[in-house]
């Protein structure tokens, strides 16, 4: 056989025929790569409540009822550079019972929030940071109470709610 011949029967065996399209042998026709994405950790708003303590009970001496307590707690926020540019953390009291009871007179009870010396209105910081921490203050105003005998002995319950809220422009 000669030269011609053989590289004419090699290059016709080197060609492949597939769906009316053809490529030699030796084309590339597919690749592949791997890759990783990191995903970013979730951002979460939580409450440290071991320091939230109460002393002694809500009425002055020689009281029914009436008067205030104050304590502590801290609002965690992990990941706090994903929300601080465009939200506050908004503190709310929230299933506000006597004995698992409705209270008998709910505007006589205040419960409100401060950071340090600041009183939040409405419950809002808007000064988010990693760790922040902030007072509860309940407060019982003996004047707006009807009959100091519903509140005898009773105890008064609630749940603290953090929330991330969006800020207000």
């Amino acid at each position: 056989m000669k030269v011609k011949a053989l590289l004419s029967v090699l290059a016709a065996g080197a060609i492949v025929t597939t769906a009316g399209v053809s490529y030699a042998a030796w084309d590339k026709t597919s690749d592949e790569a791997s890759t990783t994405i990191n995903m970013a950790t979730a951002t979460t708003v939580s409450i440290d409540a071991t320091n939230l303590n109460w002393s002694g009970s809500l009425a002055p001496a020689g009281s029914t009822v009436g008067g205030s307590q104050t304590s502590g707690f801290d609002v965690n926020v992990v990941n706090v550079d994903n929300l601080k540019d465009d939200k506050n953390i908004t503190l709310t009291a929230t299933d506000v019972k006597l004995d698992g009871a409705a209270l008998p007179d709910a505007d006589a009870l205040t419960i409100s929030f401060k950071e340090g010396e600041n009183v939040l209105t409405n419950g809002v910081d808007t000064t988010m940071e990693a760790k922040n921490t902030y007072t509860v203050e309940v407060s019982l105003d003996a004047d707006k109470v009807a009959d100091a005998s519903l509140y005898a002995g009773k105890a008064l319950s609630f749940t603290i709610k953090a929330e991330a809220t969006n800020k207000v422009v």
